[in-house]
């Protein structure tokens, strides 16, 4: 079992194209990041590019269904581990809980439902918040509790209105689950340490 002659032509010229220094490699660092799931790998990422090159109004339109999507997932989370931990949701209507709980993805695109006014009466019910005090008990998305609903529930209202365009900081709060390999080209970024 030998070597063919093309074999030895191919390697011979991709040692040469490394011995030269070609430009497209040499400037070029790669950084592989690994990490168990939620451990922050995309939302390095997400700053990254924030600093390099940021996002666009279009890019940032993108995201208005995913973090649309990641409160009214946080809010599910909330309610199914009330019945976990026992505790009881005070609300009255508890049609409010179901229309959380069978939300469409397509609706919250569409916004064709107006998701704000139950998602803030069940984050103000007595239960749900004492079940979010709770939260290191179950998986919950942190940013839906301490970023998006903040305390008042205001910010709920923007985000669920046709005039919505996400801010970096929502950008950097959402979840996104990635899966494999996921390549991202940074024109140029400087590090200057103090």
């Amino acid at each position: 079992m030998g070597c063919s002659s093309t074999k030895i032509k191919d390697n011979a010229k991709i040692k040469k194209r490394i011995e030269s220094g070609n430009s497209n490699y040499k400037n070029k660092a790669k950084l592989l990041l690994l990490g168990a799931g939620e451990s922050g790998k995309s939302t390095l990422m997400k700053q990254i590019q924030l600093l390099s090159i940021g996002f666009s109004d279009t890019d940032k339109v993108k995201w208005v269904a995913i973090i649309r999507e990641n409160i009214i997932n946080g809010m599910n989370q909330l309610i199914s581990a009330c019945e976990t931990l026992g505790i009881d949701i005070q609300l009255e209507n508890k049609e409010v809980i179901q229309r959380i709980q069978s939300q469409r993805y397509k609706d919250m695109i569409l916004n064709e439902y107006n998701y704000e006014e139950d998602i803030l009466a069940v984050w103000f019910d007595a239960g749900i918040q004492e079940c979010f005090e709770r939260r290191a008990e179950f998986q919950f998305i942190e940013s839906v509790g301490t970023y998006y609903l903040r305390k008042d529930g205001k910010y709920i209202e923007y985000i669920f209105s046709e005039e919505y365009l996400p801010t970096n900081n929502d950008l950097v709060h959402a979840r996104l689950k990635t899966t494999g390999v996921v390549e991202f080209n940074i024109v140029s970024l400087l590090l200057v340490q103090h």
